[in-house]
């Protein structure tokens, strides 16, 4: 879509605002304030939105042609072209303005100052107000000047000198091949001032060239009355028009070798205004992608839990018909007490010592319960199982029953307290005991 600049121009009259094809809004008066014009901007741009969308930061504000000094002189050696501050107090003894209430715009060349200005004094408090309520200019130019640039480009004016009558009022240009060398206005036309033109014009050897722009019969006679000039005569659309497409140009790019009054005091000139378009749309864009990506991650992050969701149930189900009527606790702890028990088993080198043979345990008890006939020992039942002796022992004392278990416990069987029953006229003694596991290394030494 086609950007279109909002059109603030001061007239003798007031002011008028107007944008594109639209009507434009006239304000009478000369004593409008600061507020007052705003709020006329803003009512206008909301009331033409729908057609040319949204132009807060569109603005150019053209101040009147007669509030608006213009000179230029030599460049002096010893100033540099990008120190303001030293083009400005130079620019002070050309224009009759002090350089700390001037807003200035510079055009150097190699060897020339040109120089545009004004007075901050009048126009701070409107540009404030313009702030103050988010508009932001792209430019601030006299309507004449705007009107001159679209002309040069559209009519390919290529005479040094140009002529614009305009509402009565006349602009004359001089102009060279870097832009506009200098600029009067005149409120009435006479040939005693276009005479006057016509002199400082002579430095140019081509002033003999001259384009008359929407000039009258009147003002064109006395350009004919001059000698040794030709006179190029064109009819053509009014300066408003002219500056009004120059300002919508100026919104979507920068000219060369422009006057620009936005100058730091009244407003800062901002030279990346062209690229703030695709900067909003970029800033978009980032904020588009991150939330895709947030989204993306909640969709992946309920996916993954929705999936641990589904293991747990099968992991569930598969527990329940592989250990019917077991819970998951009981079986967890279980696990838990038989990794306890292997833990507990494990030697220095992690070995786990294997479970004593039945014929070892037998070798144990008999090396136990032979006593070379000190003891009298009968037994009434062995049983050996998974390297646990159940041995039931008849003795004829109770110090015989301690003896042997003193000897079972030499060879190797974990016994507890002895507990000697009297059963028959002789102690009876129930023993069981697993016969401590002998381990890989014992067995090699």
């Amino acid at each position: 879509m086609k950007a279109f600049a909002c059109l603030v121009r001061q007239t003798p009259e007031g002011w008028i605002i107007s944008i594109g094809d639209a009507q434009p809004m006239v304000l009478n008066g000369s004593s409008i304030k600061p507020d007052e014009l705003v709020q006329a901007v803003l009512g206008y741009l909301d009331r033409e939105r729908s057609t040319y969308g949204a132009c807060k930061d569109k603005i150019v504000l053209c101040p009147e042609a007669r509030s608006t000094l213009f000179a230029s002189s030599p460049l002096p050696t010893a100033i540099k072209k990008r120190d303001r501050q030293q083009l400005k107090f130079h620019a002070e003894s050309l224009l009759p303005i002090d350089a700390e209430r001037m807003a200035a715009s510079f055009v150097t060349t190699s060897n020339d100052l040109r120089v545009i200005a004004i007075d901050t004094q009048e126009w701070q408090p409107i540009v404030e107000a313009f702030s103050l309520n988010n508009l932001h200019f792209c430019g601030i130019a006299p309507t004449p000047m705007l009107a001159l640039e679209e002309a040069n480009r559209t009519l390919e004016i290529d005479s040094p000198i140009v002529v614009w009558e305009e509402d009565g009022a006349c602009d004359l240009w001089l102009l060279d091949k870097t832009g506009v060398v200098k600029w009067t206005h005149l409120e009435t036309i006479s040939r005693s001032e276009l005479l006057a033109l016509r002199l400082f014009a002579t430095q140019s050897p081509e002033a003999v060239r001259w384009t008359a722009i929407n000039c009258s019969p009147t003002t064109l006679a006395h350009l004919n009355d001059l000698q040794a000039i030709e006179v190029t005569p064109i009819d053509s659309e009014s300066q408003v028009a002219f500056a009004s497409r120059a300002a919508d140009r100026l919104c979507r790019t920068s000219f060369e070798s422009w006057f620009d009054l936005r100058d730091g005091v009244i407003a800062g000139d901002d030279r990346y205004r062209t690229l703030h378009g695709w900067m909003r749309l970029a800033t978009a864009a980032v904020f588009g992608l991150m939330i895709f990506f947030a989204a993306a991650c909640f969709w992946r992050s309920a996916q993954a839990e929705r999936q641990q969701s589904d293991v747990q149930e099968a992991h569930k189900e598969l527990f329940q018909a592989t250990f019917p009527g077991v819970s998951a606790p009981s079986m967890t702890e279980h696990m838990r007490s038989q990794y306890q028990v292997i833990l507990g088993s494990r030697n220095g080198n992690n070995e786990i010592a294997p479970t004593p043979s039945a014929l070892e345990v037998l070798h144990a008890t008999l090396e136990a319960i032979a006593t070379d006939g000190l003891v009298h020992v009968e037994a009434e039942r062995l049983v050996i199982a998974k390297g646990v002796l159940d041995v039931k022992l008849l003795f004829q004392n109770r110090e015989d029953a301690s003896y042997v278990a003193e000897r079972l416990k030499k060879v190797g069987f974990e016994t507890g307290p002895t507990n000697a029953l009297a059963e028959k006229g002789k102690w009876s003694v129930t023993f069981q005991c697993p016969l401590k596991a002998v381990r890989n290394s014992e067995r090699e030494e």
